[in-house]
């Protein structure tokens, strides 16, 4: 799924740059500390919206203060749910030493620990492929993670992009950057002239012709993909029924879940699919460009 969020990332990275995450809970900080908890909520509420936005990497530290303190905002409305789903993103940033300080109070402590053991059975694998930076809730990939809500950020040619992202699973990401390719030496390609070298080598139809097709297979799954993805991106999964489960049965979870891997998994393959193509395109090009030596 994360291969096709390059693109969405990328278009992200042309916003303009949001304020920054740890001037935003300060703010709030401020605010809460004076009583003034809805201007303190209304802030924290406008950090959390504005995390897609940042084009710089965004420190681990103030992701863990903006749900720390919006869980205690949540605690101190007497919002449950908003507690533990504040409570939950702050373990995805930090599942290990991360619960909150004790001016927090011991109901937030206990509820990391809650969390945070059961991410512990739960972790995952983040990794690259390609060249550019990944850096997940602030920490650089490949890394492992708990299950859960994360900020995911790729470093893009002239700037950052970021998007708060599901992981509910193994993940690649595709950067689509290249190592840089070694070089022949100078003195190897000057023995005989460009342009001789180029004419004399074949370049058959059955290697152009394969060329085109895999590249046409490649970018319809490549596009396939991107629309598949868009869909899940702006799904809820809030339906009535997952499977044989519907709503409030005890299986509900369990069963959303697994609709949302599924539709991860096909996600993925349709990627995997069009990055393999494109690969095998890009070889054929070169042969097709650089052409076979002659026959004698």
């Amino acid at each position: 799924m994360l291969n096709g969020l390059v693109l969405a990332l990328m278009e992200s990275a042309a916003a303009q740059p949001c304020p920054a995450l740890q001037e935003r809970v300060q703010a709030a900080w401020d605010s809460f500390e004076v009583a003034e908890l809805d201007s303190a909520a209304a802030l924290i509420t406008e950090a959390a919206s504005e995390l897609s936005c940042h084009t710089e990497i965004v420190q681990a530290e103030d992701l863990l203060a903006l749900y720390r303190l919006q869980a205690l905002l949540a605690l101190t409305a007497e919002d449950r749910e908003a507690m533990e789903a504040a409570t939950r993103r702050a373990v995805a940033v930090q599942h290990v030493d991360g619960s909150p300080p004790e001016k927090f109070g011991p109901e937030l402590s206990e509820l990391y620990g809650v969390w945070a053991e059961r991410a512990a059975s739960e972790l995952i694998d983040v990794s690259v492929d390609g060249a550019g930076g990944v850096w997940v809730d602030g920490r650089a990939a490949p890394v492992t993670v708990a299950r859960g809500v994360h900020l995911l950020q790729i470093e893009l040619p002239d700037a950052v992009a970021s998007q708060v992202v599901e992981l509910l699973a193994d993940h690649t990401v595709a950067t689509g950057g290249r190592v840089a390719p070694v070089l022949p030496d100078p003195s190897v390609l000057a023995a005989t002239p460009p342009r001789a070298r180029w004419l004399d080598r074949r370049r058959p139809a059955a290697v152009w012709l394969p060329a085109i097709a895999t590249g046409a297979a490649s970018g319809l799954a490549l596009a396939t993909g991107v629309r598949s993805e868009r869909s899940f991106g702006g799904s809820a999964y809030d339906g009535a029924v997952f499977g044989d489960c519907a709503y409030g049965a005890s299986c509900y979870g369990d069963a959303r879940a697994a609709a949302i891997r599924a539709d991860a998994r096909r996600i993925d393959i349709a990627y995997g699919v069009g990055y393999g193509l494109a690969a095998v395109t890009a070889g054929l090009f070169s042969v097709t460009v650089t052409g076979l030596r002659a026959r004698n």
